[in-house]
Formats: structure tokens, C-alpha cells, sequence
């Protein structure tokens, strides 16, 4: 047992193996290409849990357990099928679908999530550590970058990505 402090505690506790310290919903999420037709796309359940997954009849990409699942994944997979759709049979990288998850996500009031890290604190997508500055000396990560707004604009459309400084600090997060 080891004993953790918090500067959000007034008091030192035991932690025992095993005990949950924080849980967090994912700002944005992807399944793995590979595992795509293995677990639901919005709550990550897998099939072998005896749960009959079906696909999105709009792109035929995605899997899901149920349509309430489909549902609440709707508002980020609503664009995402149309673009999937329209690229078939062409699915973009993993890391491609994640950024435009996030980009789109950020477009649509994401910015103003809070997730809270304690019962009085929490923090929003912004306030995430941002390695702007790293990435602006680095030609391989720049280059990187570059990389991946080309591929973005093949997927979502040029209209979409934010201004240069702007997606280099979206990245950077």
C-alpha cells in the first residue's frame, strides 16, 4: 500500500492495488482499423461479450452494439459517414479519423467541456499541456503535421481545418 497526496486533499490516504483513482471520458475517440468490426464505436464493447454488433448502414465502416449506441455516436459519426461514404473504398489512417474527431468536435462546442479532474477542479481542451513551441523547431514533426493536413483535406475538406497556428496547436495537445 502506498499513501498518495493530493494537493486537492487535505489529508494523506492508502491506495490500495486495484482502487480507481480517476475515470475520464475521452475527448475523441477511434477503434483501431484492425479491431473495426470487433467492438462498438461508441461505448468499445466487444463482441465477444455476446453482443451482436451492427454496421452503420450509412458508410458500412463503423460497428455498433445497439442503435441507442449509433445514436449517441451520431453527433461526430453524422459528418464522418458522409466522408466515409464518399472515400470508399479508401479508409483513412487511424490517426487521420482521430484528428478530424477532435477538429470537429472542437468546432462543435468542444471547447467548452469541462472535465473535471476533482470535485472543484477541472480542466477544458485548451488547458491541455500543448507542445507548440517543440513541434515549430522540428522539422520531422512539422513535416508530420504538414503530412496530416494534406491527408485531412482529402477526408473532411480544406474548409474545415483550422488556420496553420491553430491546428499546430490542436495538434500539439
Amino acid at each position: 500500500m502506498r499513501n498518495l497526496w493530493s494537493p486537492y486533499r487535505a489529508k494523506k490516504r492508502a491506495v490500495k492495488k486495484g482502487d480507481v483513482i480517476l475515470t475520464s471520458t475521452p475527448f475523441a475517440h477511434v477503434v483501431n482499423h484492425q479491431y473495426v468490426s470487433m467492438y462498438c464505436y461508441n461505448c468499445i464493447i466487444s463482441h465477444r461479450d455476446k453482443r451482436i454488433l451492427s454496421r452503420c448502414q450509412g458508410c458500412r465502416t463503423l460497428w455498433y452494439c445497439s442503435d441507442q449506441c449509433q445514436r449517441e455516436d451520431w453527433a461526430l459519426h453524422s459528418f464522418e459517414c458522409h466522408n466515409l461514404r464518399r472515400l470508399s473504398p479508401y479508409v483513412p489512417q487511424d490517426f487521420v479519423r482521430l484528428m478530424a474527431r477532435v477538429i470537429m468536435r472542437l468546432r462543435d462546442g468542444g471547447d467548452k467541456i469541462v472535465e473535471m479532474y476533482s470535485e472543484r477542479e477541472g480542466r477544458r481542451f485548451r488547458n491541455l499541456m500543448n507542445h507548440y513551441a517543440d513541434i515549430k523547431q522540428n522539422k520531422e514533426r512539422l513535416a508530420d503535421a504538414d503530412y496530416l493536413i494534406e491527408e485531412l483535406k482529402r477526408y473532411i475538406g480544406e474548409e474545415y481545418i483550422p488556420n496553420y497556428s491553430d491546428f499546430l496547436g490542436i495538434y500539439g495537445r
